[in-house]
């Protein structure tokens, strides 16, 4: 069964000549991560086809967290081994397994480009309660929320992250921090994130 669904997930997906990019798109449930990648892409000059590598679209095809948690390793694995460029979509409140995945990328020549989204709990709560697919039990929702903010700030200082972007998803999304290996632009650092975006501008 993997190897059909990892067929689709490739399907019309092109492998790129030159630079392949790996896009790690993180937050906490019900942030808005699927409707910022497109403005992340965007914002990266990204362009081309990737891989979109989403655990919670795998997980009603198999049926389990288990067993999607064991297919989405070997996704993610079979993507770099492969050399697709991908879009990683997750909440990455599990950092050490996160670096590590960020570090293989890294080894094997990939660009690699971190977003991070943000709401607070309420807004979170709010859209995650009005989803008719992706459902989410409310207390998990809340575990979920408050491992993403103690662990997301850590990627602020990840050596092998060549671009990071931060989005305030409050109402619209609103890019308020980029950082490549030789600029910072602030643009507003002001506003409310996981913590204070100002300490890093």
């Amino acid at each position: 069964m993997q190897d059909e669904i990892y067929h689709e997930l490739t399907k019309n997906v092109h492998k790129p000549k030159k630079h392949k990019t790996a896009v790690f798109l993180c937050g906490s449930s019900g942030t808005g991560k699927s409707t910022t990648k497109e403005k992340l892409l965007k914002d990266a000059g990204i362009r081309g086809t990737y891989v979109d590598l989403n655990i919670d679209m795998i997980r009603p095809i198999v049926g389990s967290q288990d067993k999607a948690t064991a297919i989405f390793g070997y996704f993610i694995k079979k993507t770099l081994d492969d050399g697709y460029s991908f879009v990683y979509d997750g909440t990455c409140r599990d950092k050490g397994s996160m670096v590590k995945r960020i570090s293989a990328a890294k080894q094997k020549g990939y660009r690699i480009i971190m977003g991070m989204t943000y709401t607070t709990l309420e807004t979170a709560l709010d859209r995650i309660l009005q989803r008719s697919n992706q459902p989410l039990d409310e207390n998990i929702a809340r575990e979920i929320y408050q491992q993403v903010s103690k662990v997301i700030e850590g990627f602020m200082t990840v050596r092998n992250i060549d671009e990071l972007y931060l989005y305030n998803n409050e109402h619209t999304s609103t890019l308020i921090f980029h950082k490549a290996k030789k600029s910072i632009k602030c643009l507003h650092s002001n506003m409310d994130f996981y913590f204070d975006v100002s300490d890093y501008c």
